[in-house]
């Protein structure tokens, strides 16, 4: 990836994605590229293929990375294609053919007995200790 430092640079400074993002994008382009020189024989990166990108997915699916972290390669990718379109002169996105997985939808996580009863046994034995009580225990009872 020849724009990889100038990408990162970019996204802190102008779009001001923090720098852990930044990072974690890095770090997919890296396996990107690695993924192009196991698999490509490519001159550029303007050589890559929308059907290369899905390669790419489906390889990081069958290595066992999760959808949401499959998502996460998909749109460091876009990112930085739709920057070198911008600013390098590619004449497209190649992933912008693709789509993101479907992730699982995930339950909200209770709050145990446990904690509830150690929240109540807390609470001070007056008028507003009285009216937290209550709103807890309709939290409770209601979901």
């Amino acid at each position: 990836m020849l724009h990889k430092t100038d990408f990162a640079d970019y996204l802190v400074s102008v779009r001001g994605y923090s720098h852990l993002t930044a990072k974690q994008y890095s770090q997919c382009l890296c396996k990107f590229d690695y993924w192009l020189q196991l698999s490509r024989n490519y001159e550029t990166e303007q050589d890559v293929s929308s059907a290369d990108v899905c390669e790419f997915i489906a390889w990081c699916r069958n290595s066992g990375l999760a959808p949401k972290t499959v998502n996460l390669h998909r749109s460091a990718l876009a990112s930085y294609y739709r920057y070198c379109v911008k600013f390098h002169a590619f004449s497209c996105n190649p992933v912008d053919r693709t789509e993101p997985m479907k992730e699982p939808r995930t339950l909200p996580l209770c709050v145990s007995m446990e904690d509830v009863e150690k929240l109540l046994s807390e609470l001070p034995d007056n008028y507003s200790g009285v009216m937290m009580r209550a709103l807890v225990l309709s939290m409770c009872h209601c979901g």
